[in-house]
């Protein structure tokens, strides 16, 4: 008489759930997962993802660069790299010198290296929550200057070359006493 198929699945079924075992996610895994859960709606139904705000920002951003992705790209990096303190990404993002004042004191930052050995006094936990919680929506667009709320942090658009056709996004401005 033979076994009943059913049994040697169970069988297997207990031997793979013996041989379960959970890791816990990086933290560019965490992010990915992130970006992934943020980016549901708008692969679903990409009229649910943006508000009316959103749209508008974007259009400003399409009127003068002819596109709004770029933006959306560095500002998403940046509270990503926030997200998870790693200060190289953060630093990547930055134009060099970054002229800022840290306890009153005017101070210039002249490299990435500078920028992470003092990160500690440049995203303060005000700073980091600022970039953080700000709303897409909220942004103020100024020339080629965009401005958190505040105005404790800006990035700015730059060129490739004298076409334009090719924008980037750096921290151009950061304000550690302000925020």
């Amino acid at each position: 008489m033979t076994k009943p198929q059913t049994q040697g699945l169970r069988c297997r079924l207990n031997r793979d759930i013996r041989n379960f075992s959970i890791r816990l996610l990086s933290p560019s895994e965490i992010v990915l997962f992130v970006r992934l859960l943020l980016a549901l709606p708008l692969l679903l139904h990409p009229a649910m993802a943006l508000g009316q705000d959103d749209q508008s920002f974007n259009r400003q951003l399409e009127e003068r660069y002819g596109g709004h992705e770029s933006f959306t790209a560095a500002f998403s990096a940046l509270q990503d790299a926030v997200l998870v303190e790693d200060r190289e990404a953060v630093a990547a993002l930055v134009n060099y010198p970054l002229r800022v004042t840290i306890n009153g004191d005017r101070d210039t930052i002249g490299n990435p290296d500078e920028f992470v050995d003092r990160y500690d006094a440049l995203i303060t936990p005000d700073i980091a929550q600022l970039i953080l919680g700000q709303d897409y929506d909220e942004l103020t667009l100024d020339g080629n200057i965009v401005m958190f709320d505040g105005g404790d942090v800006w990035m700015r658009s730059y060129c490739t070359d004298s076409s334009c056709e090719v924008v980037y996004w750096l921290i151009r401005g950061l304000d550690p006493d302000g925020a």
